[in-house]
């Protein structure tokens, strides 16, 4: 019998060859969240960080939440993938995205909002257009520290209302 590591490596690689499961669409389709997340947790460990992104993004637009606080942890380590994979100009639309989705939920909210701290806070300007991160090209580079740092103080205070109320409606129900 071989030894489960390496069964784990072949369904790894069976996995992302796509030979015997399929693309990350018809995993998503048949695995449950909870598979869903242990499959892309498991390719960010192992460094393959572009096809731990399909599920992360996955986690974070389009599945339903049933618990917000792994989810928020989704969030953080699908910008730890843009990151690695160096697709820096995708960050912004997929934090808004992520936020607006989950705009109800103040522990996913937060990891938008520390997202924003930890992301690149430089690009370029192109066509009067801001593109994160590192760029070829002789076009004028430009710094978004303080634009990224209002908009993590906007997720935050977004957070901050909704423990609020949260705690209101917890101290209500109490008294009554």
């Amino acid at each position: 019998m071989p030894p489960i590591k390496s069964l784990r490596r072949t369904l790894a690689f069976l996995l992302l060859a796509g030979l015997h499961l399929g693309t990350p669409e018809a995993l998503a389709a048949e695995a449950g969240t909870d598979d869903l997340r242990r499959q892309a947790r498991e390719l960010y460990r192992d460094g393959n960080c572009r096809e731990a992104l399909d599920g992360f993004r996955r986690l974070t637009l389009e599945t339903e939440v049933a618990d917000p606080s792994a989810t928020a942890r989704d969030v953080t380590l699908a910008v730890a993938c843009y990151h690695q994979s160096n697709q820096a100009e995708r960050l912004d639309d997929s934090l808004d995205s992520i936020a607006d989705r989950h705009a109800g939920r103040w522990q996913i909210l937060a990891a938008a909002a520390a997202g924003y701290r930890s992301i690149p806070h430089y690009g370029v300007l192109i066509a009067d257009e801001f593109i994160r991160g590192n760029q070829r090209g002789g076009a004028p580079q430009v710094y978004s520290w303080a634009r990224d740092r209002v908009l993590a103080l906007r997720f935050y205070r977004q957070a901050v209302e909704l423990i609020e109320q949260d705690a209101e409606a917890q101290t209500s129900s109490r008294a009554s």
